[in-house]
């Protein structure tokens, strides 16, 4: 009798230690999949359990291995505005998440810029004057979140700063709530500009967009970055490492965990995007490096390495990436954010899945370097995604960039690609003022402030009577204190022109862009 008794208790054990069926993070209730692609599913189960998969008439069959992991792919999916169940089941156990769309996904990550939420009243600070209650978020983001009510836009939300861990997660707090009036918190803490991003494509395309927010302030460029992608820009140093090992005293010196404005290589990788890879999707839009100005041009191979990492790991080769320009304000004015404007710059010309969205007009005219006007980036961004990934081919949708450059008279004539006709905020073809944002040097490498003005179409003349043989020409390099009123230029579509600089000599003088 007591034997028996030992060996139903035996039993109940080893029931109770079996693993049940689990689906991944990012399949959870009011989730978004990639349309039109092999998207992976994946789980938790025994080992050696066999997992049936079912989702829109299709069902799947994968076998977890010695860690417990199971992983299969559906057929490629058209959009569909219907929810549907999306079920996993094991021997024993059984698992599902609730109305599933299927359309257009994004990731949007970065730190404060990207995290400002549309809105979010503050704490009272006895340390600042003014009402008890400071709110931030965008500029009309209240009432926004209040006023959404689109189903077919789906955000990812729950993903918080707590910790940066030295090993990769499992796990996510993710979870998908639909834009409408029930979830008014939910959307009113949701990132500003991943809010009016999903908005637009969806307001564009009348199919589901699921967003990810992502997004951690105070946090450098080489958290975000996966092992894959050091090991991808071996310029970086970090190739032949052993990143965990590298790290390990530090991590000893502050307990298990990271704190959050830490540079530690991948430590926030390992919680904010391990546990979502490989979940398909569209694209990631990157708004961050304010915690990278002074690394100037050696931002560029750590946005490589984030790029890489990043197809790498949500295995997509063709994996779009936007780039949000920074924008001047604070102590990140000109002459500091030149080199990393020029770093953003280089890196999305590189590849034709890359894009930079500038946004140098749209400072904060307090210098708060996090500018609440964020429906403006988003709908760049927009813009940018659907003429380019979605077929609206007649948008406007890129900044323009210098195309040639002649001297004639003492003075530079520029020509400009992505504009058919310039136009200054203000006013048409009339001569820029005494802030005027170029500057030219002749032979001894000394800038002077210079006057511009639109001569014809897409060309500006560009001259300083100081400067009768000019040999270098920068943009907005020369401004400190900026609020965005220097940043005049722009295309029809009201995009504005980026900063940039060139030389005429070759190894010229330092600051003339020669030398880079």
């Amino acid at each position: 009798m007591k034997k028996g008794w030992m060996f139903a208790a035996a039993a109940l054990m080893t029931w109770g230690l079996q693993a049940k069926v689990t689906l991944a993070p990012p399949f959870r209730d009011n989730a978004v999949l990639q349309r039109g692609c092999a998207a992976p599913v994946w789980g938790g189960a025994e080992p050696g359990e066999t997992v049936t998969v079912e989702f829109a008439g299709q069902k799947l069959e994968a076998t977890a291995d010695a860690a417990g992991k199971w992983r299969t792919r559906l057929s490629p999916l058209a959009a569909c505005c219907e929810g549907r169940v999306l079920s996993a089941r094991g021997k024993d156990s059984a698992v599902c998440a609730t109305n599933l769309l299927v359309g257009e996904v994004w990731l949007c990550a970065g730190q404060s810029n990207m995290e400002l939420p549309l809105w979010r009243p503050l704490a009272w600070n006895p340390s600042k004057s003014g009402p008890g209650k400071e709110s931030w978020g965008d500029n009309d983001g209240g009432l926004e979140s209040q006023l959404a009510a689109e189903p077919l836009l789906r955000l990812g939300v729950g993903i918080r700063p707590t910790w940066a861990p030295l090993d990769p997660r499992g796990d996510s707090p993710l979870r998908w709530v639909a834009a409408t009036q029930e979830n008014q918190k939910e959307i009113a803490n949701f990132s500003a500009v991943g809010f009016h991003y999903g908005l637009e494509l969806v307001r564009a395309l009348r199919i589901p967009v699921g967003i990810i927010n992502a997004s951690w302030g105070g946090t450098s460029i080489e958290g975000w970055i996966p092992p894959c992608g050091y090991a991808a820009v071996p310029e970086l140093g970090m190739a032949s490492r052993n990143l965990k090992e590298e790290f390990k005293e530090l991590y000893s010196r502050n307990g298990s965990h990271w704190p959050a404005t830490g540079t530690v290589p991948t430590a926030i990788h390992n919680l904010f995007i391990h546990p979502l890879a490989p979940f398909a999707m569209r694209g990631a839009v990157w708004y961050q490096g304010e915690n990278n100005l002074t690394d100037g041009r050696g931002y560029l191979p750590k946005l490589r390495a984030l790029y890489k990492g990043w197809s790498n790991v949500f295995e997509n080769a063709s994996l779009k990436f936007r780039v949000v320009q920074l924008v001047p304000g604070g102590w990140a004015y000109g002459e500091r954010l030149g080199p990393i404007w020029e770093a953003q710059s280089e890196f999305a010309a590189e590849d034709p899945n890359v894009g930079l969205v500038i946004a140098n007009d749209l400072g904060d005219s307090n210098g708060d370097i996090h500018p609440r006007n964020k429906r403006t980036v988003g709908l760049r961004l927009a813009a940018m995604a659907l003429c380019r990934d979605y077929g609206f081919t007649n948008l406007v949708c890129e900044s323009p960039t210098l195309q040639a450059h002649r001297v004639e008279n003492g003075r530079y004539f520029l020509s400009f690609r992505n504009a058919k006709e310039l136009c200054r905020r203000g006013g048409w073809l009339r001569p820029l003022d005494d802030r005027c944002p170029f500057d030219v040097a002749g032979a001894d490498g000394r800038f002077v402030q210079a006057k511009a003005c639109i001569t014809n179409g897409n060309e500006v003349a560009v001259w300083s009577d100081a400067v009768p043989s000019p040999t270098a020409l920068r943009y907005l390099w020369n401004a400190k204190g900026w609020n965005g009123d220097e940043s005049r230029l722009c295309n029809e579509a009201g995009l504005p022109l980026g900063a940039f600089r060139f030389s005429e000599v070759k190894n010229g003088p330092p600051g003339t862009g020669d030398n880079k």
